[in-house]
């Protein structure tokens, strides 16, 4: 965890070394997973600690939990879309605000 402060004044959490960040995602034990572009998925520990990383062999734009138990990862890669079933289970999605309204 880098500790210095950013343009708008907060403390970053982590900074990718390879590529950019695009996408993150948590876990139920408050665990962020952020797709890492050309190094893959990121996993850190809430204290900004990096745990490790998925390698995939593609550029990574997007990562999200789903299957029945919420422990499968969906990778979304340049042209190719992996699962993976994980040991952690995802957050559940919020509900967006179609999800909210009643239809007619």
């Amino acid at each position: 965890m880098d500790s210095s402060s950013s343009a708008t004044g907060g403390d970053v959490f982590a900074e990718c070394a390879i590529g950019n960040f695009d996408n993150i995602r948590f876990d139920d034990d408050g665990r962020l997973w952020a797709a890492a572009m050309d190094g893959g998925v990121h996993c850190y520990d809430p204290d900004g600690t990096l745990l490790g990383r998925l390698l995939v062999p593609d550029v990574v734009a997007n990562i999200r939990f789903g299957g029945a138990k919420r422990n499968r990862m969906f990778i979304a890669a340049d042209t190719v879309l992996y699962s993976v079933v994980m040991s952690v289970t995802g957050t559940p999605p919020l509900p967006t605000a179609r999800q909210n309204h009643a239809c007619p």
